[in-house]
């Protein structure tokens, strides 16, 4: 009766129906469920084969970045002074990246090339893992997906908070890493990697912008101190003068210099020119020695300024010669060395700009290298990130999909060449 149906809807021209498709599905049954084994099969297969591993780390940054240079006097804590109420407060800057820097910092420490720059000065050619990393930069969507910044607060808590948080407040406190590889360990070791390089970027791209800016501004410190002492010099030469004038004159009328019986209540610059000799000279000495002072004051300075400017120049010679921010960080202590070689630490001028220097590599290596860690992680994955089941259900579905339409197809051809022969 099927069979009388089927040829009765062929010599209608009915190409398909209900009834053929189930035919069609019964006869080739053992078709569709080979073909779908198959399928299982390779999917199980691959799943087990491609099996991968996700280790995951947490690292924070262990206070601001960029530190504040300790080279003018200032701190990562800053202290203001209330001018109304006349009390000091303290204002302590939010821990972490500002936003605006950390876009900075993330688009450099993104590309390949930097990548491949760090490898090369760090000599990791030959780690095991270290070209699936590098295929992961040139991936469609880098590593944006491994490496995600965690801000202070998230989009949850910010529709709870009385005040929304200012652009300058919304710090990247630190970063989370998800590497995913075939081998646990070296999922594990990547992703340790991962965090070294990213702050690695982060302090080589800072001393980048700092040096430059600070040799700049060194030159310009000691142009202007130059001058200003050429300027004393020149004010001291007229206070000698006014000196030799007034003795001159002390000489010349012995009475001049006697106590006079009247004090002076006021001093303009009209009626100075007045007052008695005796009192226009002890004026002028102490204004020349005033200016002798200040010239000392600025001469030090200036020989402060300068070995500070010696120790920059060689740093940044140290920093084109790398391509490391943690290998110059760790290098600026024999900078700092050869630039005060022969130098008497004994005087307080050389044993100030010493010390100084000091300080700033000692706060730097705290935070960039100390602090700045993961504080979890990154995990040995015990268990892989693919799912036998998920794979073989998917292939089941694959199979069935694949070998009906296999089936139905085949059926249709064998229809056709029945009508035609009819």
């Amino acid at each position: 009766m099927l069979k009388q149906s089927a040829i009765k809807n062929m010599r209608a021209g009915k190409i398909f129906s209900i009834v053929d498709f189930l035919l069609a599905i019964w006869y080739s049954r053992w078709l569709v469920v080979t073909i779908t084994g198959l399928m299982i099969v390779c999917g199980l297969t691959w799943s087990l084969v491609r099996v991968s591993y996700q280790s995951q780390g947490l690292f924070q940054f262990g206070g601001v970045i960029p530190t504040v240079s300790e080279m003018d006097g200032e701190t990562a804590r800053d202290k203001d002074k209330d001018k109304e109420q006349g009390k000091e407060k303290e204002k302590e800057s939010m821990p972490g990246i500002s936003l605006a820097d950390f876009r900075r910092f993330a688009g450099s420490y993104a590309t390949v090339e930097r990548f491949n720059e760090f490898v090369r000065d760090q000599k990791l050619e030959s780690v095991p893992g270290i070209n699936d990393l590098r295929r992961e930069f040139t991936s469609r969507d880098g590593i944006s997906r491994i490496v995600e910044p965690i801000y202070t607060f998230v989009k949850l808590e910010a529709t709870g908070r009385l005040t929304p948080p200012k652009d300058g407040n919304t710090n990247v406190l630190g970063l989370r890493f998800n590497y995913t590889h075939p081998s646990p360990e070296i999922a594990q070791k990547m992703a340790q990697l991962l965090g070294r390089y990213t702050m690695d970027s982060i302090v080589y791209q800072i001393y980048q912008d700092e040096v430059g800016f600070k040799i700049s501004e060194l030159k310009a410190r000691v142009t202007k101190l130059d001058s200003t002492i050429i300027k004393q010099q020149l004010q001291q030469d007229a206070y000698r003068q006014q000196v030799m004038g007034l003795k001159e004159i002390i000489a010349r009328n012995p009475q001049a210099a006697a106590p006079g019986t009247r004090q002076v209540v006021t001093i303009t610059e009209d009626t100075a020119r007045y007052l008695p000799p005796m009192t226009l000279l002890m004026t002028a000495e102490v204004l020349a020695a005033e200016s002798n002072q200040d010239v000392a004051k600025i001469k030090r300075e200036l020989e402060q300024t300068a070995l500070l400017l010696k120790f920059y120049e060689k740093a940044k010679s140290r920093l084109d010669a790398t391509k490391s921010g943690e290998t110059y960080l760790r290098n600026l202590e024999s900078v700092k060395e050869d630039v005060f070689k022969g130098r008497n630490l004994g005087d307080n001028v050389v044993r100030q700009a010493y010390n100084m220097i000091t300080l700033d590599n000692l706060n730097a290596i705290d935070v960039y290298l100390n602090k700045s860690r993961f504080i979890a992680g990154p995990s040995l994955p015990s268990y892989p990130t693919a799912r036998p089941a998920v794979a073989v259900a998917v292939s089941m579905i694959l199979g069935l999909l694949l070998s009906i339409t296999f089936v139905v197809s085949r059926k249709r051809r064998h229809d056709k060449r029945m009508r035609l022969s009819i």
